[in-house]
């Protein structure tokens, strides 16, 4: 693997190398880019590459402001730095074991909590959404449609299509994430533009689960089959 140390946005000489091969790797120095937080973000994700978000000399204002760009961000943006960073705050703000995670975090303790107490909303409705998928997987089986309508009788369905920021799903491939089914409070909520409209990268839901292989859908086939008994 190549890997390409360089600035955003990308020399087109770099872009066109990229393009023609599938062994390289970008190391983008966000501290030397042209371009910075929100217009970084769109640029990286129009362009689906593979890159690495080298945070050398950021400042903690500049790391704050992105991470936030990237929870609410309305596009999915591959970068596993900031899917880390992400993970590693609504973990923290759950109560979560973080002691293995520290290299996640991209802000140091004083602004990770700032950033738990400014956003605390924002938070809680990721919380929310990720403590509804037990049920809204077993919805993807039809057998389980009539055990699925009955649970979400008892749920409040959220209708607002902005309530989230789209990459929320990308924290859903680290297993980590599922400490957060080990703590209580469930609000029971049903959010249905983010769990049935194809707005991945033109996929649903399911569709971006099975493509990259969610361990919760090995749950949901266990249920399914019948090897499971599934509780929550």
């Amino acid at each position: 693997m190549k890997v390409i140390k360089t600035k955003a946005p990308i020399d087109v000489e770099h872009l066109q190398e990229y393009f023609s091969s599938e062994n390289i790797i970008f190391d983008i120095m966000y501290y030397d880019s042209d371009i910075k937080g929100r217009t970084f973000l769109n640029y990286v994700a129009n362009l689906d590459i593979n890159f690495t978000l080298n945070l050398y000399q950021v400042s903690q204002e500049e790391k704050y402001e992105l991470l936030y760009l990237y929870m609410k961000s309305t596009s999915l943006i591959n970068c596993k730095e900031l899917e880390k960073g992400l993970l590693y705050t609504i973990l923290l703000y759950n109560n979560c074991d973080i002691d293995d995670l520290y290299s996640y975090a991209m802000l140091n303790p004083e602004n990770t909590q700032k950033f738990i107490k400014e956003y605390g909303t924002d938070l809680l409705n990721m919380t929310d959404f990720i403590e509804s998928l037990p049920i809204t997987t077993l919805s993807f089986v039809p057998a389980l449609s009539e055990f699925v309508n009955s649970e979400l009788k008892n749920y409040d369905v959220v209708e607002d299509e902005n309530i989230l920021g789209k990459n929320v799903v990308n924290l859903l491939k680290d297993p980590f994430i599922f400490q957060i089914y080990d703590k209580n409070g469930s609000r029971k909520r049903y959010f249905k533009h983010y769990s049935e409209e194809y707005i991945y990268d033109d996929k649903n839901l399911y569709a971006f689960m099975v493509e990259h292989d969610v361990p919760l859908l090995v749950i949901t086939s266990g249920v399914a089959s019948g090897n499971v008994l599934f509780s929550k």
